[in-house]
């Protein structure tokens, strides 16, 4: 619907808000935390995501960033947002 993904958002969220680590990982499992899910889905869902978030900052820490991997394609919206994108 916005040409963007969520990665994409998080970097509006910490460009243009200056949202933290610790907020953008609040709304992460905020979204979970709150989703219209059984119950038992949204527990294992939250678990995961708490694994997976735990698991990264750590290979961030060990490693830095460009040890991460690649990174996730940008959309339109911001490459003609923030001129990211190679022309």
């Amino acid at each position: 619907m916005w040409d963007s993904t969520l990665t994409d958002e998080f970097f509006v969220g910490t460009t243009e808000f200056r949202l933290s680590w610790e907020e953008i990982k609040t709304l992460s499992r905020n979204s979970l935390t709150h989703a219209f899910i059984k119950p038992d889905l949204r527990r294992k869902l939250v678990e995961r995501f708490d694994t997976r978030i735990k698991a990264y900052e750590h290979r961030l820490q060990r490693n830095g960033v460009a040890r991460l991997g690649p990174l996730p394609d940008t959309r339109g919206f911001v490459c003609r947002r923030y001129s990211l994108c190679a022309q």
